[in-house]
């Protein structure tokens, strides 16, 4: 189960981890600072806290990995954490303002991803946002691998074993069609939705959902 397997891995290298991605990516963090993201808001897959200065005060990190989140403790004593699975968000619905998960979606299988964006939305607020970042698939590093998958018809396409020094982390790869489908649901509408050489970004809004 790739989730496990995410969880078994951050855990190894949380604090490896924190040392190497201490500053936020440059484009998150310019999207977070131009634009309005309502409290409370929810962390997914916080990791060791690299947005947790840039996020409201109220925001509560949620991370699968319990070691990630003992280094966000440390950093940010203050910090609301919990250990909880992206795709069994432990919140009633309609409570946050706003949600943004960097870099975590693209670590789970395509059924798991769904699910994801479909608890993302129930525990949203109407009106309220989120802001997620995923990696994509034809980037200069992938490429060449991305295209000889497409020749052997018995390899998963999207799906890569990425290395952190002698460990493997598993990532289901995007490319836009992909996440317009995951986030293309009933009540949450796009706002934004761009790229970089590595990532795509996408903000969108809970609308209210009529039966």
């Amino acid at each position: 189960m790739p989730r496990k397997e995410v969880m078994d891995v951050y855990n190894k290298i949380a604090e490896d981890w924190d040392k190497k991605r201490k500053e936020p990516y440059f484009e998150i963090k310019k999207a977070l600072l131009t634009n309005t993201f309502d409290s409370p808001c929810l962390d997914i897959g916080c990791g060791s806290g690299r947005y947790s200065a840039l996020l409201p005060s109220s925001t509560i990190s949620l991370d699968i990995s319990i070691e990630m989140l003992k280094i966000l403790k440390n950093k940010y004593p203050q910090a609301k954490v919990i250990q909880a699975d992206a795709c069994f968000l432990p919140f009633k619905n309609d409570v946050f303002g706003s949600v943004v998960s960097f870099a975590t979606i693209h670590h789970l299988n395509r059924e798991e991803q769904e699910r994801a964006l479909y608890e993302i939305r129930g525990i949203l607020k109407e009106k309220g946002k989120s802001f997620i970042s995923v990696w994509k698939k034809y980037q200069k590093k992938f490429f060449l691998e991305a295209i000889l998958r497409l020749l052997n018809p018995n390899e998963d396409k999207d799906y890569f074993l990425i290395p952190w020094g002698s460990y493997k982390r598993p990532y289901y790869l995007f490319t836009k069609s992909r996440l317009k489908k995951i986030t293309n649901i009933k009540g949450l509408k796009t706002e934004k939705l761009w790229q970089d050489s590595m990532n795509f970004f996408i903000i969108s809004k809970k609308e209210e959902i009529n039966l």
